[in-house]
């Protein structure tokens, strides 16, 4: 099972890059637009793309199929290119506007983390039963993401933290 996802994986991967800017270049419908404004609000991403610090977080740590999944981020990745950020932020907003409700297991496995002077958002993604959660200065709430293949932000998030990602300490 492990390799046919890693599999699956790495050919959305090849296929994620042989569509440059797909995320970026596909505008939205306006019943899309709806749904990402009642899902994170312009305020919201207004503060994500201008926040002074940008970071995203995975736990590549897996446990056993008998033990329930823990989220203790182990990588990060700051960003500080613009352009990377931006393609982030699309990528999530349209996984966003064309997922549904979210399920139930919620066992996030990713996280995107802006701050700016004592103000924060983090948006904590489980990618398996298609739901995030959001806390910080602007409140607290959850929503649907897309679970349809291949996943654009997460195909994009799994890459740069492969490729650029470093340690990060374990939270307790």
């Amino acid at each position: 099972m492990k390799r046919v996802r890693v599999f699956i994986l790495m050919v959305s991967v090849i296929l994620f890059c042989s569509l440059p800017f797909f995320a970026q270049t596909t505008k939205l419908t306006a019943r899309q637009t709806k749904t990402l404004n009642r899902k994170l609000s312009v305020t919201v991403r207004n503060f994500l793309q201008t926040a002074d610090s940008f970071e995203i977080w995975t736990d590549t740590i897996r446990e056993s199929a008998d033990e329930k999944p823990v989220y203790r981020p182990n990588k990060k990745l700051v960003v500080k290119n613009k352009t990377t950020r931006l393609k982030v932020l699309n990528s999530f907003y349209r996984d966003l506007a064309t997922g549904g409700n979210g399920a139930a297991c919620f066992y996030p496995n990713h996280s995107i983390v802006a701050r700016k002077g004592k103000m924060f958002v983090k948006l904590t993604i489980c990618y398996t039963c298609g739901e995030f959660q959001a806390t910080g200065s602007f409140g607290e709430w959850n929503a649907g993401i897309s679970t349809l293949d291949p996943i654009l932000s997460e195909l994009l998030i799994d890459s740069l933290i492969e490729k650029y990602g470093v340690a990060m300490k374990l939270e307790n």
